[in-house]
């Protein structure tokens, strides 16, 4: 493995991504912060701003100063790489930490977007080891489900050809209530199915709004809002599942586009009757391949239907011919 092992070339890689409001010198010392746990000595524990001053840290980032031995000894003494992949992990949006994986594979071609927190925390010990004039000890590397217990993030147990949670039960996120509003993310398949339950009012080229809808599909639509915001849920819940390069919530796409397009490209009298089959479809869809649906609770018949509007919303699916 070929990269800068010094403090400035982590930082200057990771910076520019998760900068945030704080000058150089306070966010350095908050990205420290999430990795540290307490001494457990009479003084407590003491914070990355405790221990040097705002300018100083800032130096360490830019290059201009050299981690003090000292300094590093004490850093990697009381660093947690899965303290510190939970913390980032809550820290940054999903956007932020896949850009900032690519940026960092040019450091080390290990991280990649399924790791990228953990691998920025073992870049840093990485660096606090060097700092501190010592070699990292050799351990047996922490076992798939030891992380999985440590941070709940599901994974992919290779001699089983199974996702699991670990060994112990683990709870999944919270799902969050839909929006009382259409949300600009929602206009891609919310079109659709304007076009859908309004089709006559559509093909005039009027453009069709929310008060249009039927009072009968008024709930309907709800609903399908509702679905679309739990196969969003399983996205989220899933973004680091990565195998063979390639998230699991795109390979749980995959086996539900091939499961309902057939139905959805049949000639219905219009594209409500279209939209009510490929729907009852996306129910049917058998998973047992699908790495995802073997996370108890993770995917339901919401989260299936719901996949139909991500389609929708990919331009691989459609209601109105």
């Amino acid at each position: 493995m070929d990269y800068k092992s010094s403090f400035h070339a982590v930082l200057a890689t990771v910076r520019p991504l998760m900068k945030g409001t704080r000058n150089l010198g306070e966010f350095t010392a908050g990205l420290i912060d999430m990795g540290l746990v307490p001494r457990g000595t009479v003084d407590g524990e003491k914070t990355a701003l405790e221990m040097r001053k705002s300018a100083t840290w800032k130096g360490y980032a830019n290059g201009s100063d050299q981690l003090p031995t000292v300094l590093a000894s004490e850093l990697a003494g009381r660093w947690d790489q899965f303290r510190f992949a939970s913390n980032v992990s809550q820290a940054y949006e999903e956007s932020a930490l896949n850009d900032l994986a690519d940026r960092l594979h040019d450091l080390d071609e290990s991280i990649n977007k399924g790791n990228v927190t953990e691998g920025l925390g073992q870049l840093f010990y990485k660096v606090f080891t060097e700092a501190a004039g010592e070699t990292a000890a050799v351990t047996e590397p922490l076992t798939l489900a030891d992380k999985a217990d440590r941070s709940g993030v599901p994974y992919i147990d290779e001699k089983m050809n199974r996702l699991r949670l670990g060994d112990r039960s683990v709870a999944l996120p919270q799902k969050h209530p839909t929006p009382d509003t259409v949300q600009p993310a929602e206009l891609g398949y919310v079109s659709a199915l304007l076009a859908a339950y309004c089709e006559d009012k559509a093909r005039t080229g009027v453009e069709v709004q929310l008060d249009d809808i039927p009072s009968r599909l008024v709930q309907h639509f709800q609903e399908q809002r509702k679905a679309f915001y739990r196969a969003e849920w399983v996205r989220e819940t899933s973004w680091n599942c990565i195998h063979d390069g390639r998230p699991l919530f795109d390979d749980f796409l995959e086996t539900m586009h091939a499961g309902v397009s057939d139905t959805n490209l049949r000639q219905y009298p219009n594209g409500l009757e279209r939209l009510f089959a490929t729907l009852a479809q996306a129910a049917a869809v058998q998973l047992d391949g699908v790495r995802l649906d073997q996370i108890i609770d993770l995917i339901d018949v919401w989260s299936r239907k719901g996949s139909c509007h991500e389609l929708v919303a990919r331009k691989r699916l459609g209601w109105v011919n």
